[in-house]
């Protein structure tokens, strides 16, 4: 009975060893370092075609935790919806949420990063229609999510659209 004791309360000291280091490696910076604009940083820029119409209503959420400074802009001929900064890692406050209607053509989203050890932004898109139960399409989505850094996790930007008919 004392060796299952034994071994019951070393198995609990390990995991109380591991749990310790796991949070301090965690608070010690397993996040994204914060980095400022410094010589040798780069700036990379990515722009996204959105196939939404003129006409249509439009609505917007975007989010970003990334280490590094990022911008978004959404644009399109006409009109510039928003364009934002933010450097941080934690998601809230989003960047930026809004309405408006699409008021020109080519609509573009565009992904500005400062970095001192990327000079590249990869992406996801997913895209898809609103259709109605009788087939017909009434609108529109497209999801964008950004990699700036070298975990590719995709959680860096995201950017969530939507487009409808009115």
């Amino acid at each position: 009975m004392f060796q299952l004791m034994f071994v019951v309360l070393v198995f609990v000291v390990l995991l109380l060893i591991a749990w310790k280091h796991l949070v301090a490696r965690k608070q010690k910076g397993m996040k994204k370092p914060q980095k400022e604009r410094i010589m040798g940083c780069k700036t990379a820029t990515k722009e996204i075609n959105v196939a939404f119409p003129a006409g249509y209503d439009m609505s917007w959420y975007v989010t970003t935790q990334a280490g590094n400074k990022v911008t978004v802009k959404l644009f399109d001929d006409t009109t510039v919806y928003f364009e934002k900064s933010k450097q941080g890692t934690e998601a809230m406050p989003p960047l930026d949420y809004g309405v408006s209607k699409v008021k020109g053509n080519n609509l573009k989203v565009k992904i500005t990063v400062e970095s001192c050890s990327e000079d590249q932004i990869k992406s996801a898109i997913s895209g898809h229609n609103i259709i109605t139960p009788s087939g017909r399409e009434v609108g529109k989505g497209m999801h964008i999510a950004i990699e700036d850094w070298t975990d590719n996790d995709y959680n860096d930007v995201s950017i969530s659209l939507l487009a409808w008919k009115r």
